[in-house]
């Protein structure tokens, strides 16, 4: 009998948890948006993100976009776009409500101009934009141009001091930047660099000066790093650092 009790309780608990869900799911907010040029056409592929809450889309054919199941309240929302200005603007969520916006996104001259001469160049914009993309995920730990600027220091490594399963080195045997290995517990595994999209070796974070740097990607481990920064099948590393350099064009 005590049983048959035990299992009843139990099965009460777990209805009231789906209920408790149920109502978080139901008072959940919508937020619906069209995105247009200033001639007033569709922008197709804009990265829309509210940072906070790791949501991210992008715009279909139509610049429609839909960001569901968001917590209600005040939030930050980012645009971003090859060829058009980086946009933000605050709105405020409603719980059990579907919002909708019309934004205008305004042309970036100097980013068009550069598009044209250079195809090279547009494929970095490209990649920097999957930044911005990684970044409202949530996956790993991420700085951009503004937060580097805040260590007033040329070397990167000053900006990444505070980050957590590090080890700063000094010397050529045991230089730059360690990441503590799970497996051994211990400070020794150097990371895998990347650059511009492209692994490098033989480097170290402070052969980059921070005035060169538009934004760092950090990830702690393989299994959190994203699947084109993976590990070399020869060498195994216990976390991954991405650098992008500036652009021109950019501030």
């Amino acid at each position: 009998m005590r049983r048959i009790a035990a299992v009843l309780v139990g099965v009460a608990c777990l209805s009231l948890s789906a209920a408790d869900q149920a109502r978080a799911q139901s008072r959940s907010a919508i937020l619906l948006g069209w995105i247009r040029d200033s001639a007033g056409k569709p922008v197709p592929r804009a990265d829309v993100n509210i940072e906070s809450l790791h949501a991210w889309t992008r715009t279909d054919t139509l610049g429609f976009f839909k960001l569901a199941s968001l917590d209600p309240g005040k939030v930050t929302v980012g645009l971003r776009r090859l060829g058009f200005e980086p946009q933000t603007f605050e709105f405020t969520l409603r719980p059990a409500r579907q919002d909708s916006v019309s934004v205008t996104m305004l042309p970036n001259v100097e980013v068009l101009e550069a598009m044209k001469v250079d195809a090279a160049l547009e494929r970095r914009y490209v990649a920097l934009a999957g930044f911005y993309e990684r970044r409202a995920r949530g996956s790993g730990v991420f700085l951009t141009r503004e937060d580097i600027e805040q260590h007033h220091s040329s070397q990167l490594s000053d900006a990444l001091r505070t980050l957590p399963n590090l080890q700063f080195s000094h010397g050529r045997g045991g230089r730059g930047i360690r990441f503590q290995s799970a497996s051994v517990k211990r400070f020794d595994c150097p990371p895998d660099y990347w650059i511009d999209g492209r692994r490098v070796t033989n480097t170290d974070a402070d052969d980059y000066p921070t005035s060169d740097i538009e934004a760092v990607e950090v990830y702690s481990g393989p299994s959190s790093t994203p699947s084109q920064f993976g590990a070399s099948p020869a060498r195994y590393t216990c976390g991954t650092i991405v650098i992008w350099t500036r652009i021109p064009g950019l501030p």
